[in-house]
């Protein structure tokens, strides 16, 4: 008989293969790519339904969510890739581009709620908009102190161990493109 797939810390994810209970490593083995839904790809690979792992898709093509994406950073408008949360960007390029006149720019985009694990990857931070000045809450620069590298602006302390760069402001001399505003 074969039982639900399940996984846990110690086990590995498991299958049906036919009316029999198989290890995903296994699964995967016989049969590659046909159990991505239940066993996932591997960490450059992206899940096709019904097809199998595909290679992740580059910066303009299509895509459903960030996992379709190298960069990990799908538009939610476009369905496109963008580059990824943090990298130097454009209007065509990033759904929200942060850029400061000395040619330092961040992609940022929106997401949901407080937290680095938000959409925003390892440079960026979730800023709720009821804290800033933002139409939304948005993926800000994580900084560490005065470094121009890293924040042409200034480095705010957010809460306990956690700065933004806040580019905008008094210290800042930031512009913020939107790909809803280019033509």
């Amino acid at each position: 008989m074969c039982l639900p797939a399940c996984a846990s810390d110690e086990y590995d994810s498991f299958v049906c293969l036919g009316d029999t209970s198989a290890a995903c490593e296994y699964a995967v083995a016989r049969e590659p790519g046909v159990f991505c839904e239940q066993c996932g790809c591997g960490p450059s690979l992206r899940c096709e339904p019904g097809v199998g792992c595909l290679p992740k898709r580059r910066l303009g093509e299509p895509c459903e969510d960030d996992g379709d994406c190298v960069s990990d950073n799908c538009s939610i408008d476009e369905h496109v890739c963008r580059v990824a949360v943090g990298a130097a960007c454009t209007a065509e390029n990033c759904d929200i581009c942060y850029v400061e006149p000395s040619g330092w720019s961040f992609c940022s985009r929106y997401c949901h709620g407080d937290g680095r694990w938000h959409g925003c990857g390892e440079r960026g931070e979730c800023v709720a908009s009821d804290q800033f000045h933002l139409d939304g809450s948005e993926c800000w620069p994580v900084c560490t102190g005065s470094d121009p590298a890293e924040c042409p602006g200034y480095c705010l302390l957010l809460e306990e161990n956690l700065k933004v760069c806040d580019c905008f402001g008094l210290a800042g001399d930031c512009t913020r493109s939107r790909q809803e505003d280019q033509p």
